[in-house]
Parts: C-alpha cells; sequence; structure tokens
C-alpha cells in the first residue's frame, strides 16, 4: 500500500505525531490500524491550503453494490463547492509516461505499472454514491443526485518534467504537493457547485462526513467549524441603538413631509410589457464558449476542458433545449470559429463532434442518445 507518495510494508503503521493535531481542518481515519499520511505530507498541505479546504486521509467507502473502496484523500473545498478524490501513489522508478484509462503506464527502467487513473476512477465512483445517498439530502438538498459531480486526481512523486502526459479525459495528475494544492485552490467554475446553505452548519456536515468515511473530527478541528457565540447582553445593546437611530431617522423624514404641501400625482397609463426577442441557440452557445474559454489561452488541454465545460452547461441550459434534444452541430461550428487557431476542431476533441458530444453527455450523468429524427441534435434526460 502507499501513503502520503510512498511504499509501505503492510506491517509498518504510521502512528499520528502529537503536531498532528494542530493541522485544524485534516481529518484523519479513526480505524486505529490503518495507515496514516506521512507527517512532513499532512504539514506541507497545511502551509499550503487555508481552512476553506477540509482534507479526509485514508477514508473507508461502503457504497451499496460496490465494492468497498480505500481512498487515500478526500478533499471538500467549501468556497468552491466540490469535492476531489485523490490517490497517492509511490513507484520504484522515475514515470516516463502517464496514459490514460485501458493502458499501463510506463516507468523510465522500461516496466509496466497498473494505471492508477482507473483506480481512482472507481473510488470516484464509489464516493459519489455514497454522498448523493446520505448527505445530499440534507446538506445540498436542492442539488439533483445526478448534477453531484466530483473531481478526481493522482499524485505521484516520481512524476516529473521529463513524464510524457497523455491528454487525459478525466482527472488531473500531479507531481508534486504544489501543485496538487494549486489545483484543489484555483477558482475554476463549477456547474453545480455543493454549497452548504448555512455557514452554521459546516460542523454538522464535517461531523457527517468524517461518520461517513470512517474518520475523526479533533477538538481543533471542532473549536474552528463551531459558530462564534454571540454575546445577548451585547447584541441586544446594539439593537436598542440601532431601534433608536431609526427612531431619529424617521421623526426627521416625517418632519419634512409635513412641510411640504402635497402634489396630485396622476396615475401615469400603465405601459405595455415588451416581449423580449427569443434568445438563438447560436448566441446561447457562444455565450458558454465565451465564458469556459476565456482563460484557456492557447494550451490544447485546457482548450478541451473549457469546451467541455461549455458543451455541459448548454447541456442543463433551458434555452439550448428543443422538444427534450440539444443542438450538437451548433456546438461544433460556434467551436469550429473559436479554435481554428489551433486546428481543426475534430483533431482537438480526438474525435468526431457528434461522437465526442455523446460521450460528454453521458459521463456527466445524462441519458443521451442520437436524435433519430435529427442527426444534428442529441437527445438528453436526466434519469
Amino acid at each position: 500500500m502507499f501513503v502520503g507518495g510512498w511504499a509501505l510494508a503492510d506491517n509498518q503503521r504510521l502512528r499520528p505525531s502529537p503536531q498532528e493535531e494542530f493541522h485544524v481542518l485534516h481529518f484523519p481515519s479513526s480505524n486505529t490500524a490503518a495507515h496514516r499520511p506521512a507527517t512532513a505530507d499532512v504539514a506541507q498541505l497545511d502551509e499550503l491550503l487555508d481552512d476553506s479546504v477540509w482534507a479526509f486521509s485514508n477514508c473507508r467507502v461502503d457504497a451499496p453494490g460496490k465494492p468497498v473502496a480505500e481512498v487515500d484523500w478526500l478533499f471538500y473545498n467549501t468556497r468552491r463547492g466540490d469535492f476531489t478524490v485523490s490517490e497517492w501513489k509511490g513507484f520504484h522508478s522515475p514515470v516516463a509516461s502517464v496514459k490514460d484509462t485501458g493502458v499501463p503506464w510506463i516507468l523510465a527502467d522500461g516496466s509496466e505499472a497498473a494505471n492508477p487513473i482507473e483506480q481512482v476512477a472507481r473510488q470516484h465512483e464509489a464516493v459519489r454514491a455514497v454522498l448523493r445517498s446520505s448527505v445530499r439530502q440534507q446538506f445540498f438538498p436542492t442539488v439533483p443526485a445526478l448534477d453531484m459531480t466530483l473531481q478526481q486526481c493522482v499524485y505521484a512523486p516520481q512524476i516529473g518534467p521529463e513524464t510524457t502526459r497523455e491528454r487525459l479525459r478525466f482527472g488531473r495528475v500531479h507531481g508534486s504537493l504544489a501543485d496538487l494544492a494549486q489545483s484543489l485552490r484555483e477558482n475554476r467554475t463549477i456547474p453545480v457547485p455543493l454549497h452548504v446553505a448555512d455557514p452554521a452548519a459546516h460542523l454538522d456536515l464535517a461531523d457527517a462526513l468524517a461518520a461517513l468515511f470512517r474518520c475523526t473530527v479533533s477538538r481543533a478541528a471542532r473549536r474552528k467549524l463551531a459558530p462564534s457565540p454571540v454575546s445577548q447582553m451585547e447584541d441586544s445593546a446594539q439593537r436598542i441603538v440601532d431601534i433608536h437611530l431609526q427612531l431619529s431617522n424617521l421623526h426627521s423624514e416625517l418632519a419634512r413631509l409635513m412641510m411640504k404641501q402635497p402634489v396630485e400625482v396622476k396615475p401615469a397609463a400603465p405601459k405595455q410589457p415588451v416581449k423580449a426577442p427569443r434568445i438563438t441557440e447560436i448566441e446561447v452557445m457562444k455565450t458558454h464558449l465565451d465564458k469556459y474559454l476565456k482563460n484557456a489561452g492557447d494550451d490544447p488541454q485546457s482548450v478541451v476542458k473549457g469546451l467541455s465545460r461549455a458543451w455541459n452547461a448548454a447541456l442543463r441550459d433551458p434555452n439550448m433545449h428543443r422538444d427534450g434534444a440539444v443542438n450538437q452541430t451548433v456546438f461544433g461550428s460556434a467551436a469550429t470559429s473559436r479554435v481554428k487557431h489551433l486546428g481543426s476542431l475534430k483533431e482537438l476533441l480526438g474525435s468526431s463532434v457528434p461522437t465526442w458530444c455523446l460521450e460528454q453527455a453521458l459521463s456527466a450523468g445524462l441519458s443521451a442518445k442520437p436524435d433519430p429524427r435529427r442527426s444534428s441534435h442529441l437527445l438528453v434526460s436526466r434519469t
């Protein structure tokens, strides 16, 4: 098993140090027999991340109908409103080539290693299943179950500048904790953010997640997350002052009104409502592309991620739906004009536009299929 990016023998167990309890928003495993992350890694994460990111380590996930999953790290960004499942791996040799699912990774010594992206993908499904069936109704009641999406990533310190990286469809890979922390902090747009409506419920959510993933909430974390007590005496005194100020303002306004002569006010003729022109599909699509490609630059990987987010947003935009279908041809046309300086859209996506659009819709948890009546459209619905 690999913990904290380093290999550990089965009979080795890292015990938490006395300093570990001061990492306020780190929630370690409650299982005393479980492996522990390296103290140096926890300390570095504590320096790189602020209190808006919660870190649950060595989680056990019991999802109905799925094998028990062991998750190295689960991060929750309370400001951005999303969860990230992170698999930490250690290899005996530097990683020469990072591949997408379906093929192993290649190490510098020529050997092959099991693809950790496939492993984190299975963990991702298990975590998403338990979040949908447990904490969603209590803490995210306005978010439909199918809209609860999670991020996923792999961290391995043997990934470096010499590593060749294949374009990944989902998730990210990191070779340093600084890169991992930057990914967790960055202000990227989440289609449906998972925010707790009442900040006072943050401690309740932390307790629920800790119980769900077999982790503990330290006393320091409780102090940090508990709502600040408000002195009833101070609150009442301030409210009395506020009322007196409001009364004074009302008396002044009343005096001004009594000195003025009343002026006859003729009712204005009611204005006829102006019908707003229906926005066209191409205009809606360009709006989504402008939003998600604004900061993509000329990096093909960033551009593809922006295109994916724009298409995902269009799939959920009522203005794009026509009889239950979304026009993928409009997406292809609008996207082509935006990325033509990088080459053809098909080469950038790695497949034809219809194939790519269908795969993106299915990976977003939608029920999607080509429209038999209109080849330019994709039928989508939520199941």
